[in-house]
């Protein structure tokens, strides 16, 4: 299980959330792997919790790594 952070803009203002992905653990384009992030880093962009994605989950999102 490897936790990442990714930004998005939500109806006009820009996000941080985290991420718990299972069988990943690797750089993935446009999520931070944050396992050794600091957590005052993770603080200051609004990171509180990091929420389950399953594997299979996040293959569903993002066809190029299903490949």
């Amino acid at each position: 299980m490897a936790r990442y952070i990714q930004r998005i803009t939500l109806l006009g203002r820009q996000r941080w959330i985290g991420w718990e992905i299972d069988g990943v653990g690797t750089e993935i384009p446009g999520l931070i792997l944050a396992d050794d992030l600091p957590e005052e880093d993770l603080r200051s962009r609004g990171v509180k919790e990091f929420k389950p994605l399953p594997f299979e989950t996040f293959l569903e999102m993002n066809p190029p790594f299903g490949n």
